[in-house]
């Protein structure tokens, strides 16, 4: 049985990847065990990445940019909440991209990926987005997509013949419970490149990253080892209580 803290550019998010949603408009879903294939790809269509497009470059930009018309640099990531089209992300990430100095235009947008093949790999539809609240105690972020892709507002990402190929997309389910001492979980996310298998440890709760230097992460922000990619992890509940603030539903594994 996997769970999974789900990286949102150097930040840890406790979710819950052996949940299942039978319908995501009910507040609680049953669990189902799975692997961990099976569990890295139930959660892909609810992982977007943030991204920091720059174009109408002038003056020293021009030059510093290759003579490129618009470069995009991704900078973290951040999850579907719920159907109705908001996200919750790092807010370092929008203060990185605020701190950004360019001569040229620059926009943070929200990245819906397109499905991956042999052919065709990162491809994403971008999406503005109004900052609903920020929580600087927890380093986190509640966005509103200013186009919904539940609603079909993004449009479908490719037409072979008679087959429309859609923008992959789905609501995270949320869990508040910690995981059990020497439980397997799994850290995947921006910046790491792969999915990489932990353990839970007794007193030094939550977790341990499996990095090979065993450093301990508290259950509140505590920094994880420098050369882990990741920085804080940050319990679920703290999005939870954001979502709560605005009224907005999610859905939620049953304990």
């Amino acid at each position: 049985m996997f769970k999974t803290i789900v990286a949102i550019a150097g930040l840890l998010i406790l979710a819950n990847l052996n949940a299942q949603a039978e319908q995501l408009a009910t507040r609680n879903v049953k669990a189902k065990t799975m692997t961990l294939p099976d569990a890295i790809e139930y959660v892909r269509p609810s992982v977007i990445q943030m991204t920091m497009m720059l174009d109408n470059f002038s003056g020293s930009a021009v030059a510093a940019f290759g003579g490129k018309l618009f470069v995009a640099f991704p900078l973290g990531t951040g999850f579907l909440v719920n159907e109705d089209g908001y996200v919750v992300t790092a807010l370092h990430v929008v203060r990185a991209f605020q701190a950004y100095q360019v001569e040229g235009r620059k926009r943070l947008l929200v990245g819906v990926a397109a499905p991956n093949s042999e052919n065709i790999r990162g491809n994403f539809a971008q999406i503005e987005f109004d900052i609903v609240e920020e929580d600087a105690g927890h380093d986190l972020v509640l966005l509103k997509l200013k186009r919904n892709p539940f609603k079909g507002e993004i449009g479908i990402f490719m037409k072979t013949g008679d087959k429309s190929i859609e923008w992959p997309h789905k609501a995270v389910i949320l869990s508040r419970g910690r995981p059990r001492d020497g439980e397997i979980i799994a850290v995947s996310g921006y910046p790491l490149s792969s999915t990489v298998l932990i353990t839970t440890s007794g007193d030094m709760s939550p977790v341990i990253y499996g990095d090979g230097n065993h450093e301990p992460a508290s259950a509140g922000n505590r920094p994880l080892s420098y050369n882990s990619g990741l920085s804080v992890v940050v319990p679920i509940r703290y999005v939870i209580d954001l979502l709560k603030k605005h009224d907005l539903k999610w859905a939620e594994a049953a304990s």
